[in-house]
């Protein structure tokens, strides 16, 4: 039996067992990561990165230590992918001609005659090396990389998330907004069992000006909030 520890999200720190019939991949999924799921959507950015307990590093903490624990479940399967890859990688010696597999299995260096061009022509071809992928346009972009990118942006900006209501709007800094309907995002979807929102908020970004981002970080334009009177 297999003990780990992990850190909750309030601070406190719990010690899960795993049999020899379990694997912390189940624990994580079952146990593990419903007591993480809202703090992590809620707090996997904030406005002061840099401080010693900010939720920023409270949740990147616990994803770091996350794949600590989904390692304890590699041994078997990091073998496997090693056997795999050796397959891709490696041509057994006899599958190849005779002629290649005389040479490769001599130690006397390659004749130098007239029978090189025919070696040569018996020779496995080279496999061909994938491409190097090509950069993701920022419409395929994930919301931790779009993350990533706004801190790069803005690096000493201050991010806020506002609670965005049925009627799409806000309070930010004493000001009510109002996200506009062409913002497509933010429409209710029709379901049996009434409207569905798929985004309940904005991030507001405080730098030179304001900048507005919906909940996956994807901009919005400045001409799609308008401001409300109080």
């Amino acid at each position: 039996m297999d003990q780990k520890t992990v850190y909750l999200p309030d601070g406190s720190r719990k010690t899960y067992f795993c049999g020899d019939n379990q694997t912390w991949l189940e624990i994580v999924n079952t146990v593990i990561l419903p007591k993480w799921t809202k703090y992590c959507s809620s707090n996997w950015i904030s406005p002061n990165p840099d401080a010693m307990y900010s939720s920023e590093k409270r949740v990147k903490g616990f994803l770091d230590r996350l794949a600590w624990l989904l390692l304890g479940d590699v041994d078997a399967r990091g073998s496997m992918y090693k056997e795999m890859m050796r397959e891709i990688r490696e041509i057994p010696v006899s599958e190849c001609s005779p002629d290649v597999e005389n040479f490769l299995m001599s130690s006397a260096k390659p004749p130098v005659t007239g029978e090189d061009s025919k070696m040569k022509d018996t020779m496995p071809e080279k496999v061909a090396l994938s491409k190097r992928k090509k950069k993701k346009p920022p419409e395929d972009w994930t919301t931790f990389e779009r993350a990533q990118k706004l801190r790069e942006t803005y690096p000493t900006a201050l991010i806020t998330f506002c609670v965005v209501n049925t009627e799409n709007e806000f309070t930010y800094g004493g000001k009510r907004y109002r996200i506009k309907d062409s913002v497509e995002q933010y429409h209710p979807k029709h379901t049996s069992l009434g409207l569905l929102y798929d985004m309940d908020q904005i991030a507001v970004v405080a730098a030179e000006q304001l900048h507005w981002y919906d909940q996956r970080l994807v901009p919005i334009a400045d001409e799609d909030i308008e401001i409300l009177e109080n």
